[in-house]
């Protein structure tokens, strides 16, 4: 739900304390001994990124081989790690530990989501393992940030939705990361470092630090803005028919309706051609139908995901008026007992007028599982039983019409 949050994930370097700092020294180091210029500004492009990404911005293109920058990385990483013995709670970043109350009284989870693979270290010697619901670290997932899988990670572990977490981030990698994810974010840092970032996703709630932040500004931080969006936030087998309009969504030249990725009975799939019109004598006069680009089936262990099978134990279903981006977030229960967090997200580019897309994120929440994804573009479609177009197979026809 807007601005109910369950949980908070903290990045580590430079949110809860300053091993930041460390960690330049040690890339500072390393690039000293290897006669590399490095320079705090260039340490700004380390921020949220994994040691190999780290030591390829560092590189800058110099050539070496595999086994050099693996000996390049297990030094920066003992230069950094001979630091960290100097850590002490007193290194907690001011507001750090009084935020970790606050939290608690509102029984609002914590957890750590950080790059590091030392991350553990770190929280043991600051003293706040105890107060973490969750750590996830460099070892948890295999993509680093930017992409969303440390976040997604963390929050099933919380047994939270990906919306009902807030991600605390002062890295641009972190907070691209957090967005992908679908959760919302406070950016702790100067403005001009997430400027990129709000250029391409909008303004971000952003703040210097830590210190003095109250639980009111963290539902602010968290609350979307319901005047840019269209939701629906339960899902409903006798509206899902009516929902396919509310929802529909293009881009001037097609749109889609809002009809659900994976098929409802019930329901009817049409992407349509604006200002094209069928001449075909029916009750009233529609849009001619273009194929079907949103087929897609979803297995899981075998067993196909619907909503009329199984059980939908969260829903929420948002269209951004700003982003054009349909979104809809769900937990589901499998007949066999998995349960997954997924989240669709569609959208039709208004600057690339024939281009549309279609993401997928699946979060594993109970267990391991096997998932199947299978994708097309479905050309035989049509309206009330009617198709708008000649159906002439695969390959050209004799009138070159394809």
């Amino acid at each position: 739900m807007p601005g109910k949050i369950k949980s908070l994930i903290f990045d580590l370097d430079g949110v809860i304390t300053n091993t930041a700092e460390y960690h330049y020294r040690a890339w500072k180091q390393l690039a000293d001994e290897e006669g590399i210029p490095f320079t705090r500004a260039d340490n700004e492009h380390l921020r949220g990124v994994s040691r190999r990404e780290s030591l390829l911005l560092l590189l800058k293109g110099r050539p070496y081989s595999e086994v050099q920058m693996q000996a390049m990385m297990d030094r920066k990483n003992r230069y950094y790690q001979d630091m960290l013995t100097q850590i002490t709670p007193a290194d907690l970043l001011p507001g750090v530990r009084d935020l970790f109350d606050r939290l608690e009284a509102a029984n609002i989870q914590s957890a750590l989501a950080s790059a590091s693979r030392n991350a553990s270290m770190v929280i043991e010697r600051l003293g706040i393992a105890d107060r973490l619901a969750v750590v996830a670290d460099g070892n948890s997932v295999t993509r680093p940030k930017p992409q969303p899988d440390l976040f997604r990670f963390a929050a099933a572990r919380l047994g939270c939705m990906p919306g009902e977490s807030l991600v605390v981030e002062d890295a641009a990698a972190g907070i691209d990361a957090a967005l992908r994810a679908g959760m919302p974010c406070l950016a702790l840092g100067p403005a001009e470092r997430f400027a990129l970032i709000e250029a391409r996703y909008g303004p971000i709630p952003r703040r210097d630090d830590l210190n003095g932040l109250q639980l009111a500004e963290i539902e602010a931080a968290a609350r979307r803005d319901a005047t840019w969006s269209v939701s629906q936030t339960q899902f409903s087998a006798e509206q899902q028919h009516h929902m396919e309009t509310v929802f529909t969504a293009g881009n001037g030249y097609f749109c889609s309706r809002g009809s659900i990725e994976e098929g409802y009975p019930g329901d009817h799939p049409l992407t349509l051609a604006h200002g094209i019109f069928d001449d075909i004598p029916i009750v009233r006069t529609e849009l001619a139908n273009l194929p079907d680009w949103m087929d897609l089936t979803l297995t899981i262990d075998g067993q196909l995901f619907r909503l009329d099978q199984g059980e939908c134990l969260s829903f929420d279903r948002r269209l951004d008026l700003r982003t054009g981006i349909l979104k809809r977030e769900l937990r589901w229960r499998a007949p066999n007992g998995v349960v997954l967090d997924l989240t669709f997200e569609r959208f039709a580019s208004y600057t690339r007028e024939h281009v549309a897309a279609l993401r997928l994120l699946i979060t594993a929440v109970s267990r391991p599982c096997h998932v199947t994804i299978e994708t097309g573009i479905d050309g035989h479609v049509s309206n009330e039983d009617l198709l708008h177009w000649d159906h002439i197979g695969q390959g050209q026809s004799p009138t070159n019409v394809l």
